[in-house]
């Protein structure tokens, strides 16, 4: 559905709209990012804007990465800000959004309805 490999010193960050295909009531989300020097402050994250829920945040030392069950509403537009990044230069940076016959039977750990 969306995804990106976009990683470099300045990190990543965007916001933009998905709609969500017929019969999808689960998304499967995810993002992550390794920092380049050891001891490195990193984090990811995913929101939806118009709700305001969290679809995932994590914060490490050397990396960040986190995935998540979504809840979501067939045909509806989500505005989603992406972000992930570290406190030097990130490496292999990446996040997606990605439905399926098998992850729509998942029960959702998010609900945004």
């Amino acid at each position: 559905m969306w995804s990106t490999t976009a990683a470099d010193e300045d990190g990543f960050r965007d916001t933009f709209d998905i709609i969500i295909p017929a019969a999808v009531n689960v998304v499967y989300v995810g993002g992550g990012i390794n920092g380049s020097i050891t001891g490195e402050p990193c984090y990811c994250s995913m929101y939806s804007n118009f709700s305001g829920k969290t679809w995932f945040s994590a914060w490490g030392q050397d990396s960040a990465s986190a995935t998540n069950y979504i809840g979501v509403t067939p045909l509806k537009t989500y505005r989603i800000t992406v972000a992930y990044g570290s406190g030097i230069v990130g490496t292999d940076g990446s996040a997606f959004i990605r439905f399926s016959q098998r992850i729509n039977a998942v029960k959702p750990t998010v609900l945004d309805y």
